[in-house]
């Protein structure tokens, strides 16, 4: 089973159980770079309480960290464990509704996730505010896989509202990417 046919199962599961997610984080980026930036957790972001997730992922199998601060599911069959964000919704200092997020229609049914823009948003914002470079590398093979499907006006905006645009990483990014912010 592929990372996003896995990710559709849980967020199915979730959804029928009234639980509103958004996959983002990493495995957003392995499913928009075409499977180049592999990722070892799903982040599914959601304003609903841990205590209501655990109960549709334990009749699946899950079993929850022992930390009862963390929200981190693992299963023994997945090659993938689960992380809860906690709404809302950001990259950098943007919030988004998690309704600007697309459902895409996979083979295990449909799954709501964090657009290429948001992707690259979320990338960039790690890679000026915490000098992320795998952070640059997953935007960077991002951008090249969906270059067309990126809105590069609101990338434009965002890096700097942010005020990341001069930062080292940033800038490699602008003389990397298929298509830059700044001309």
């Amino acid at each position: 089973m592929s990372l996003i046919e896995f990710a559709a199962l849980v967020h199915a599961e979730l959804r029928e159980a009234g639980i509103t997610t958004v996959l983002s984080g990493g495995a957003a980026v392995d499913i928009h770079s075409g499977g180049g930036q592999p990722s070892d957790d799903l982040d599914f972001v959601t304003g609903h309480l841990v205590a209501e997730i655990e109960a549709v992922l334990t009749r699946l199998g899950f079993v929850r960290a022992r930390d009862p601060r963390q929200s981190v599911f693992t299963h023994p069959l997945a090659k993938w464990y689960l992380e809860f964000p906690a709404a809302p919704l950001a990259f950098g200092n943007r919030t988004v509704p998690m309704t600007e997020c697309p459902e895409i229609q996979t083979s295990e049914g449909p799954l709501r996730i964090i657009t290429p823009t948001h992707c690259l948003m979320d990338r960039l914002a790690a890679c000026g505010h915490w000098d992320d470079t795998a952070a640059l590398t997953q935007a960077l093979s991002v951008a090249h896989a969906c270059v067309d499907e990126i809105d590069w006006d609101a990338l434009r905006r965002f890096v700097e509202e942010e005020g990341i645009a001069g930062h080292r990483l940033v800038s490699k990014f602008s003389r990397d990417a298929p298509k830059w912010l700044f001309t």
